[in-house]
């Protein structure tokens, strides 16, 4: 079995006062995974006119960089970033790795709780993967009532021990040499 730890949509856009600390925790789950050998990716969400963002939400930030890019310091040169018009993670691209790389348990953190992560969750369960999310890891742009929502849908839907801190994360990976 292979791990992946999979960071969703730590972009510009999303980078305010309040999600700040989310990104620390990002960086030190990233540096624990990478002492561990453990693969790292990201997503990076496009936002474009055609999709239901713009024409449903009326939504339109991720359009263009510097809003869509990863905030900096996340990703090192050579690591994978897959690039999603969508909620999920599960892009083409992102199944071809996923197979090719043998990867069952998917460790996630990033925004949004209660949209990207979830559904990324979501269909990691339903594919007999492990999702794992990291949940002091994770935030809400829409505010703290949005990301406890998530995480009690996550809770519910994957079930309540692979809802964890980034500490037992760390453990995790201590443990397994």
């Amino acid at each position: 079995m292979s791990d992946l730890l999979l960071v969703m949509d730590v972009q510009n856009a999303f980078a305010k006062p309040s999600t700040e600390p989310v990104i620390e925790i990002a960086k030190q789950s990233l540096d624990v995974a990478r002492e561990h050998n453990v693969p790292v990716a990201f997503t990076r969400f496009i936002n474009t006119q055609q999709r239901n963002f713009v024409r449903r939400l009326h939504w339109s930030q991720c359009m263009s960089e510097p809003d869509n890019l990863l905030v900096d310091g996340l990703a090192k040169d050579g690591e994978t970033v897959f690039e999603k018009f969508y909620y999920t993670a599960f892009t083409e691209e992102f199944e071809e790795y996923r197979w090719k790389n043998k990867v069952r348990r998917l460790f996630i953190m990033g925004f949004d709780t209660e949209a990207g992560v979830l559904k990324t969750a979501l269909d990691a369960f339903e594919r007999d993967m492990h999702p794992i999310v990291i949940m002091d890891g994770c935030a809400s742009v829409g505010g703290q009532d949005r990301h406890e929502a998530g995480l009690l849908a996550l809770r519910k839907t994957i079930g309540f021990t692979n809802v964890i801190h980034a500490d037992e994360f760390a453990q995790l990976l201590k443990s397994q040499g």
